[in-house]
């Protein structure tokens, strides 16, 4: 079966409001459209079009061999360019006056994970914040509510984590969710949304809620439109620099 695009399952927390400034920000990074369409690709190289890896199987993976792993284009480039700077600094090695470019070497040396992750947020200014929650979500295809408070610093250095990171400001305020009472409707609307991006229509998708006695033209009507209402959400808040 071949993979298609498709938006991460996304357990709901318990207690929401503890965590509703995290997820709200984490879902502006891994429900944009050309986010997605990368991590289509990623999978490819990384053989899990297939099959997602189970999460009781990721720390085994991520501590595999994996001869076959391909890279993507985006960081195949970034290598080349590394290598090739690496090269010009050895020839220049004992130059007075010459400066090294200390974060190429540093991506030059990354394991191939490791880059893609790093490629990957760069071009979509994905805060560190966030590193272990979207890897999970690349590899297992799921986040969980243990996954929510994960956060961590890079293990890079200083010079390359300025480079490649943004802060993040998990209190902003976000346009089309705002009050507290909606944010609930968020992950809603998002459930419906992941299952219009499976190929589900409306109808489908109020057929599946089984609502009882609820009116289902209405009902397929309103989930029409809270759809595109997180569409337009997601293109008013983009991480994307």
């Amino acid at each position: 079966m071949t993979m298609q695009i498709q938006l991460v399952v996304i357990k709901e927390p318990k207690e929401l409001k503890s965590f509703i400034g995290v997820l709200t920000n984490l879902v502006l990074i891994i429900d944009q459209m050309d986010f997605l369409e990368h991590v289509l690709g990623l999978r490819r190289c990384w053989e899990l079009t297939d099959k997602l890896v189970d999460v009781s199987d990721m720390d085994g993976w991520l501590n595999g061999y994996h001869p076959n792993f391909k890279l993507t284009s985006y960081a195949a480039d970034t290598l080349d360019n590394a290598h090739n700077r690496l090269e010009i600094d050895s020839l220049h090695n004992n130059i007075d006056g010459y400066e090294f470019d200390h974060r190429t070497k540093e991506l030059a040396y990354l394991n191939l994970i490791d880059l893609e992750m790093e490629i990957l947020f760069k071009r979509f200014g994905v805060p560190i914040a966030f590193k272990k929650m979207i890897l999970k979500s690349i590899v297992c295809g799921i986040i969980e509510e243990q996954d929510y408070a994960k956060f961590e610093n890079s293990n890079l250095p200083n010079e390359l984590r300025n480079w490649i990171y943004q802060d993040v400001n998990l209190d902003r305020k976000i346009t089309g969710y705002e009050n507290m009472d909606t944010k609930p409707e968020l992950f809603r609307d998002r459930e419906w949304y992941r299952k219009k991006l499976l190929g589900k229509s409306p109808l489908q998708i109020a057929k599946e809620d089984d609502r009882g006695t609820i009116d289902l033209e209405a009902y397929k009507k309103r989930i029409k439109d809270q759809i595109q209402r997180y569409k337009d959400f997601l293109k008013r808040a983009s991480f994307r620099v």
